[in-house]
């Protein structure tokens, strides 16, 4: 067991679980749900469907964990399992549309813009903006090129500006025009 100001070697974790170390599989858990939770929220747009994705993709990765690569990142890995899991998921169900926020803070009108989205351009534009995900870990862990993924992640973010500044009345002029220089 680490101790409190240890650095996380997530390796040599990966490799204990490998072994049987049921506790260091705790660890990884602990250290990844609540990244796993909040992006298949983000592609769900479901907090019940959002735990459902986390409880499978951690008995997924605990049941195949061996064929997790050496090369691979488990983060990257485990990301990819939730992000096939949501999207069968998704499949099976039909996600409610949310109240819209009130308000100016742009977490949750961020939210609600990502409704508008497919599937594939929340868990791209998730992965790489909010979990600052490479594009290559993006690539693979939605299992696409990382050309294509470019691609997408900047549809997604032009998609995403204007129902931003679509959110905005007149009067929000200058929120409006921060969303409007929202980098690309």
């Amino acid at each position: 067991m680490r101790t409190i100001n240890s650095p996380f070697d997530e390796t040599r974790c990966v490799d204990r679980a490998r072994n049987g170390d049921d506790d260091a599989f705790l660890e990884l858990v602990n250290r990844f749900d609540a990244r796993i939770l909040r992006l298949a929220k983000q592609i769900t747009q479901s907090d019940a469907v959002a735990e459902g994705v986390l409880i499978e993709t951690f008995l997924e990765a605990y049941s195949h964990l061996d064929d997790l690569q050496n090369q691979s990142k488990f983060r990257v890995w485990l990301m990819k399992i939730a992000v096939n899991e949501a999207f069968r998921r998704l499949g099976d169900i039909s996600v409610r549309q949310e109240q819209p926020p009130s308000g100016t803070d742009l977490t949750p009108l961020l939210d609600r813009a990502m409704h508008t989205l497919e599937p594939m351009h929340r868990a791209v534009f998730a992965l790489k903006d909010i979990e600052e995900l490479s594009v290559e870990d993006t690539a693979e862990a939605v299992s696409l090129p990382p050309a294509e993924v470019s691609a997408i992640l900047l549809r997604a973010r032009l998609q995403l500006r204007d129902q931003l500044i679509g959110l905005f009345s007149p009067s929000t002029t200058g929120v409006a025009e921060s969303a409007r220089c929202l980098s690309l």
